[in-house]
Order: C-alpha cells, then sequence, then structure tokens
C-alpha cells in the first residue's frame, strides 16, 4: 500500500501552491508522493502544457506494493509516458479529478490500461455518448469516478486519470 504522507492543509492562498496527494502509475514504476500545483486541480495540472509531472516527497516503486527503492525524494516524470494517475485529494479540500460541478450522467465503464483494468463511471454531459467523447474530447486525460483498480487496494474514493494515449480498450458495462 502507499507510504503514509503529509500535507499542509493551510495553504489557502490563491497564489500558494496547492497539494495533491496522488499515485501516478507508468509502465515501469508506481510513484506515490504530492503533486505540486497553482491549479486548483490534478486534473487541470495534467490538461496543462507542461510536459513533466513534479511529484515531491515521493517514494519510487518498480510497482504497486513494491518495497521503494527511493523515499522522501523529487520525482519527474514524462507526462507522455503517465499511464493513470490516482487523485487522492480529499474531497473536502475541494479539488476532485473530474468535471464534478456540472451536471452529468455516470456512465459505468470499465477500461483497459496497459496491465490494469479499471472500472469506474465516466461523468457526462445529460445526453453525453461515451463514443463521442472518447473520439472527440481533447482532453490528454479521461477522469473517472468512484474508480476501482482491479488487484490494487487504492484508497477510496477516487478519481482516476487515463492517459488517453495509453487507453487501449473501453467497455460501457450501462447505458443511462
Amino acid at each position: 500500500m502507499s507510504t503514509h504522507l503529509t500535507f499542509d492543509s493551510q495553504l489557502t492562498s490563491l497564489d500558494a501552491p496547492h497539494q495533491h496527494p496522488v499515485e501516478v502509475f507508468c509502465v515501469g514504476s508506481h510513484v506515490v508522493g504530492v503533486l505540486h500545483s497553482l491549479r486548483p486541480r490534478v486534473g487541470n495540472h495534467l490538461e496543462s502544457a507542461e510536459r513533466v509531472i513534479e511529484i515531491v516527497d515521493a517514494s519510487l516503486e518498480t510497482g504497486p506494493g513494491a518495497p521503494p527503492f527511493v523515499e522522501h525524494h523529487t520525482v519527474l516524470i514524462n507526462k507522455a509516458k503517465a499511464l493513470f494517475v490516482l487523485d487522492l485529494t480529499p474531497a473536502e479540500w475541494g479539488s476532485g479529478g473530474s468535471d464534478l460541478e456540472r451536471p452529468g450522467e455516470p456512465h459505468d465503464v470499465f477500461v483497459s490500461v496497459g496491465d490494469f483494468w479499471i472500472s469506474g463511471q465516466l461523468l457526462l454531459p445529460v445526453g453525453g455518448d461515451v463514443h463521442d467523447y472518447l473520439a472527440r474530447s481533447p482532453r490528454e486525460f479521461v477522469p473517472l469516478i468512484n474508480a476501482d483498480i482491479l488487484g490494487y487496494d487504492e484508497r477510496t474514493p477516487c478519481t482516476v486519470l487515463i492517459n488517453r494515449e495509453h487507453l487501449e480498450a473501453v467497455v460501457v458495462r450501462s447505458i443511462p
């Protein structure tokens, strides 16, 4: 399971970095730590033009649950190589990885990313279609809410932000 992380929830200034606890899954590594960003949400940070994700106070593992071989360091990740990111920001901090403030319909999906299968909900505008969203959305990272990674004991609830370039298959499990 993830290493213990500490966060300073007193950062409330508009120009102070927001602290977001995250887990970043890549093909050969798993990073647990804190994303510092001037953006209020992890999803906003991932959609920015920045090509590197900087995780501080990080533990670097060869895979989920493996013993860390680097702890309490800064890890720079090539954003294009990230398979997906777990946004573990507590709900009371108001982050959220998806567009939760807009009304929408949840679509239950099952997705394949690398060696992982993830079950969750894709929140689309009322009347939205999963195929149209995946075919036409400009987002680099597809947010799934109430997500569960099969075979991994992640903290819940969480939002998983999936790198579109690594999204292999999507199964729509229900039609609203």
